[in-house]
């Protein structure tokens, strides 16, 4: 497996992915808010097959504005904090088998800059859903996306928490 954490915060969730498959192949983990970065780094640095990249994925290269809030860091005109993006279709990296995207409402940018990937590798897709609570955008903009690169997923959506934070749609090819 290689496996993609977009969106790592502090690192949690590509351990949880190392501890239940350890035979995998690559880990990347992609963290563009300082803070966050530093704290993948003591997590995980130094591991052998892992890689931690100090950017953001975005529909293009180049720099955003954040609000840093740990978790909850938002690009925003008015952040305080400058982050690099990229497009995952232009890294070059190995092929991922299993994508996960928690970036705060910025999914839809990431998988336009996917689109070729998702297509080419055809990974499971595990993206967070709930940032479209407050009614900015419609959550089925992410299945819609989705589906216009690949209508081979079955879609299912899980939620996590007794609040409305933590749902997470998954994309699991068929």
């Amino acid at each position: 497996e290689v496996f993609y954490d977009v969106g790592g915060f502090d690192g949690f969730t590509s351990q949880e992915f190392i501890k239940h498959c350890p035979d995998f192949a690559g880990v990347h983990l992609f963290e563009p808010e300082p803070g966050n970065f530093e704290n993948c780094s003591r997590a995980l640095g130094g591991r052998p097959k892992v890689t931690l990249h100090p950017y953001g994925l975005s529909s293009q290269s180049g720099s955003l504005s954040i609000i840093p809030a740990g978790s909850g860091s938002v690009i925003s005109q008015q952040g305080s904090v400058t982050i690099e993006v990229r497009r995952l279709d232009e890294l070059g990296l190995p092929a991922p088998t299993f994508l996960k995207m928690d970036i705060e409402g910025a999914e839809p940018f990431a998988l336009d800059g996917a689109r070729q990937t998702i297509e080419r590798a055809h990974p499971v897709l595990a993206l967070a859903v709930y940032h479209y609570a407050d009614g900015q955008a419609p959550f089925w903009q992410i299945p819609e996306k989705v589906l216009s690169i690949r209508d081979d997923y079955d879609v299912y959506v899980r939620h996590y928490t007794e609040s409305i934070y933590e749902t997470v749609m998954f994309f699991v090819p068929n």
